[in-house]
């Protein structure tokens, strides 16, 4: 089963996103909370993501993009998801692990 990885620290803090990605495995989901939000409208998170050589889910919860005024700059291949979506992947994912 995967992990779902909860990131809520934006581009300032890009080590935190680093450690995240020393510890995940292809398949795990990752979604960006807060101001982890701003990464789905950087071309820097799918770098890190070729770089580790992994494939994760990648979600920005969409009341955090839109507090941000940033929905319409979302990347392609990130999913906007409501919050129904962001608890069915806590509950369906094995494990849960939240960066702060």
């Amino acid at each position: 089963m995967s992990t779902l990885h909860i990131l809520n620290k934006g581009l300032l803090q890009a080590a935190l996103l680093d450690r995240l990605l020393l510890t995940a495995s292809s398949g795990d989901h990752l979604m960006l909370t807060e101001d982890a939000v701003i990464w789905a409208c950087s071309t820097e998170l799918g770098s890190r993501l070729q770089q580790a050589g992994l494939e994760l889910t990648v979600s920005a919860l969409q009341p955090d993009l839109q507090a941000r005024g940033l929905e319409s700059r979302i990347l392609p291949d990130i999913a906007c998801v409501e919050d129904a979506a962001f608890v069915q992947a806590v509950c369906t994912c094995q494990r849960v692990l939240s960066w702060f």
